[in-house]
């Protein structure tokens, strides 16, 4: 999707989401070519939320993303 064109969000079934994310992508987050969630009791990456601008560079990350 994104190779297309396309901003992607992804989060895990098991996310809650207290209130919608979409104003705070847009207004906080949204010259962010990346946003991924961080996990809260150590540095790694956490797979519960990520979003992806259809850049060079959000596409560049995502490809390497997989590939991993």
């Amino acid at each position: 999707v994104v190779q297309f064109g396309f901003d992607a969000v992804f989060f895990d079934l098991d996310t809650f989401f207290f209130q919608n994310p979409t104003e705070l992508l847009h207004t906080q987050y949204g010259k962010q070519d990346v946003v991924v969630s961080g996990h809260f009791d150590g540095d790694c990456l956490n797979m519960g939320f990520w979003a992806v601008r259809s850049t060079s560079v959000g596409r560049k990350w995502l490809q390497r993303y997989l590939e991993w």
